[in-house]
């Protein structure tokens, strides 16, 4: 069995920039906080990336990655802060702890 990496850098780039982003985008996030080069990241972020949306935890669509959990349903009227803090909690806790560090 592989080991996944960088995996909290990778759901810390989707909650900062709130947005989608591309491949290249993560890779080059999770460099600059690690203070490594692209070249030494690049397939461990592509392989945990790639598993991530292989089961189910992002979305691709057109080369663009975003978290799958709805966490950026900004629409819901019915759902409020506290509510949407502790569904960000519970999906930390249950769906990234495959890819959290041993």
């Amino acid at each position: 069995m592989s080991r996944y990496y960088y995996g909290d850098q990778i759901l810390d780039a989707f909650i900062i920039f709130r947005r989608p982003l591309t491949m290249d985008e993560v890779i080059g996030y999770v460099a600059e906080i690690t203070n490594k080069s692209v070249a030494e990241i690049r397939l461990d972020v592509d392989n945990t990336l790639t598993a991530a949306w292989a089961y189910g935890f992002v979305k691709r669509q057109n080369n663009q990655y975003t978290l799958s959990s709805g966490v950026w349903d900004h629409d819901d009227p019915t759902q409020n802060k506290r509510e949407k803090h502790q569904h960000i909690k519970l999906l930390l806790k249950t769906k990234w702890q495959y890819f959290a560090p041993l």
